[in-house]
This record gives C-alpha cells, structure tokens and sequence, in this order.
C-alpha cells in the first residue's frame, strides 16, 4: 500500500515535466480539453476562456469546461 500512495503522490510531479503539445493556437491546437469526455468530441476553444498550465495555454468551450 505505501508503494501505491508513494506513486500516487508523485504523480502530479511526473506531470509538471512532461512536455505538453502546444502551438500558437494554444496547447492540443486550442481545442477543449474537457469537450472530450464530456462531449464526446472535439470542439474548439475560446480564446477568452484559457488558464495557463505547464507552459501552455488551454483553451475551453465554456465556463463549466
């Protein structure tokens, strides 16, 4: 168990390294990552709804997002 935890709580560590796909549209071409899941699609973002993360900005659909 204290090996899981150890993992788990690395996690977010072994993100803030990774390289994250980004352009001058913005991180994954400026399309929500959230859409995804919730949408079960791609749809693009909106430049006024971003949040900069891990040297990328990403774009969002909507507020919710």
């Amino acid at each position: 168990m204290a090996l899981i935890g150890a993992i788990l709580l690395s996690l977010p560590a072994l993100a803030a390294e990774s390289p994250v796909f980004s352009t001058d549209t913005g991180a994954i071409r400026g399309y929500d990552p959230v859409a995804y899941f919730s949408e079960h699609r791609a749809v693009k973002g909106k430049p006024d709804i971003s949040r900069s993360w891990n040297g990328a900005v990403w774009h969002f659909s909507s507020e919710e997002n």
